[in-house]
């Protein structure tokens, strides 16, 4: 909970805890999915939830080992 407050606190408009709410669900709620994301998570739960939170015309650049795929 404490990254989260400091998100608010830096000025974040919309946090979500992964744990308990589905991300890509919260945000095509709140507000129709992300434009694009970058996505340097090695979990493919977080792989996955990166891709879910983007809209249906999307851009996605992610990370995997040293190499960048977009």
């Amino acid at each position: 909970m404490i990254k989260l407050e400091l998100a608010k606190k830096l000025g974040a408009d919309l946090v979500v805890n992964a744990k308990n709410t589905d991300p890509g669900e919260y945000l095509h709620k709140e507000v129709g999915g992300m434009h694009g994301a970058l996505i340097a998570a090695v979990s493919p739960i977080a792989f996955k939830q990166g891709i879910d939170v983007l809209r249906e015309k999307r851009n996605y650049c992610f990370k995997r080992s040293s190499s960048w795929f977009v």
